[in-house]
């Protein structure tokens, strides 16, 4: 029998995270600029606090940086 795959947690999620990996979000971002939709991509450039949030640049739906939390994102590897 399958086991469900174990819930991560944002401490998980942060460790998965590396400086310039590029990450997809997992919320909506509302910011003056517009909003940033669920799954839009962008790129880690700036890791804080041994991966609690993280610096993200994202050029689409519009070029912004913006702070947002390990739990918000999720790394896409390989």
């Amino acid at each position: 029998m399958a086991q469900a795959p174990a819930k991560r947690t944002p401490d998980d999620a942060g460790r998965s995270i590396r400086e310039l990996d590029v990450v997809r979000l997992l919320a909506e971002v509302k910011l003056d600029e517009g909003r940033l939709p669920i799954g839009a991509m962008g790129t880690a450039v700036y890791r804080h606090r041994d991966g609690e949030a993280f610096e993200v640049e994202f050029i689409e739906p519009f070029p912004v940086v913006v702070t947002l939390r390990a739990s918000e994102l999720t790394a896409l590897h390989g």
